[in-house]
């Protein structure tokens, strides 16, 4: 009897406590108090605990490297952002997973989100958060300028920041996030993409453009004129979520977590007195950059069986009905039942993505550089873009010739 008990507590001791390790990160998209609420729910359904590491975003691609080196199994389930899979997939990192055991789940995602997480066609990770910037304005402000609807062009965005400062109402009426981070690489995706540009045609990465050279002179410009904050070159996306929760600026885009605060009395001062609308552009109005994030399984991992049953879980539809703040990864489930869905949804619509490419990260790194000199106004534009080119081609990157 006693030998039976001591089996039982064995048992209940083992599946409880040696669980899964599930690496997130904090910052955009679902919050940690989401993420943790399901794996407790989780546990108790299946007696499988799940233990969450939390980590920054610009930490999670080297977290993920270490964890799949190591002899013993740091992580069974990783965040995956898209720009990641093609790397990831070249150093075999992550599992594949076979399309059989996820039929139904494939069925209902949204195939196009779903595409950004397969390489050469096999699946790397499951969509977990349809993740893309939108535009945030402050009505109030705008008002008080005498402009009633937000801008539909970057050119009446750049005029109605001009009259907010020439009425003293801000000194600088817009604030991105524009430090040398993977978000600068963003702006200048949707950037690019509003003047008809993109950053990769074919096998070929595409930087020394006519539409990449005016992005990166509309952005220029804007801290010439006085309209962009400077803070923008050092400031991480939560940082500008709260400059602009506090009332301190008239436009900015960030991702769609944003609205989520902003609306939100404990964290927001301008409840109420902001919104979100299409991203403004001139060629093409409501462009926007995909800032996809899926779950993958490490290969490294010995609970393969246990981390795709919690992968399906969390992205089954019970956990975005009961997580509405992020647009879900399911089309049945994106009701326009209130305007700022409505305008979610079609800025999903007009998604432009970043290149896939092995070595991304060595490319983002190369071309932020040289796009970050250009925001300290220590190069010209043209000789960023010009330089970034030499730089990619240098280190063995496939790069269109310039077209300027």
């Amino acid at each position: 009897m006693r030998t039976f008990l001591v089996i039982v507590i064995l048992i209940l001791y083992t599946t409880t406590i040696f669980g899964l390790d599930f690496l997130y990160m904090y910052q955009a998209g679902y919050q940690p108090d989401d993420i943790l609420k399901f794996c407790s729910t989780y546990e108790k359904k299946t007696g499988t605990a799940v233990n969450v590491t939390f980590v920054p975003y610009d930490e999670v691609y080297e977290t993920i490297l270490r964890a799949s080196r190591a002899n013993n199994p740091q992580y069974d389930v990783v965040l995956v952002d898209l720009i990641w899979v093609a790397d990831l997939y070249a150093k075999g990192i992550l599992k594949k997973i076979d399309a059989e055991l996820v039929t139904d789940f494939l069925q209902k995602v949204d195939s196009r989100i779903m595409k950004s997480f397969i390489q050469n066609g096999n699946i790397l990770a499951l969509p977990f958060l349809a993740n893309i910037q939108h535009f945030f304005y402050n009505k109030k402000i705008l008002n008080a300028c005498g402009f009633e609807k937000p801008p539909r062009t970057l050119e009446e965005m750049k005029n109605m920041a001009i009259e907010a400062k020439k009425l003293g109402i801000l000194k600088y009426p817009i604030i991105e996030s524009l430090r040398d981070k993977e978000v600068l690489l963003c702006e200048l995706t949707w950037l690019s993409g509003c003047y008809g540009g993109k950053l990769q045609e074919g096998d070929k990465l595409i930087v020394a453009s006519k539409a990449n050279l005016k992005a990166l002179k509309f952005l220029v410009s804007l801290f010439e004129e006085g309209l962009m904050n400077p803070i923008s070159l050092i400031i991480g996306e939560d940082e500008l979520r709260d400059i602009f929760d506090s009332g301190d600026a008239l436009f900015t885009t960030n991702w769609t977590y944003q609205s989520r605060f902003m609306n939100d009395s404990r964290y927001s001062t301008v409840v109420g007195k902001a919104d979100i609308a299409l991203i403004p552009g001139d060629l093409d109005y409501g462009t926007t950059v995909s800032g996809y994030q899926g779950l993958g399984i490490l290969s490294n991992t010995d609970e393969f069986k246990k981390a795709l049953d919690f992968v399906l879980s969390i992205t089954s539809k019970e956990f975005y009905l009961e997580n509405p703040n992020e647009i879900p990864i399911y089309p049945s489930l994106r009701i326009k039942n209130v305007d700022t869905e409505e305008i979610k949804f079609a800025q999903l619509s007009k998604v432009v993505d970043r290149p896939n490419v092995a070595n991304y990260i060595l490319y983002s790194s190369i071309l932020r550089r040289n796009l970050y000199m250009a925001l300290q106004q220590l190069v010209k534009p043209e000789e960023a873009l010009l330089t970034a080119v030499k730089d990619l081609r240098e280190n063995g990157f496939e790069v269109a010739d310039p077209e300027f």
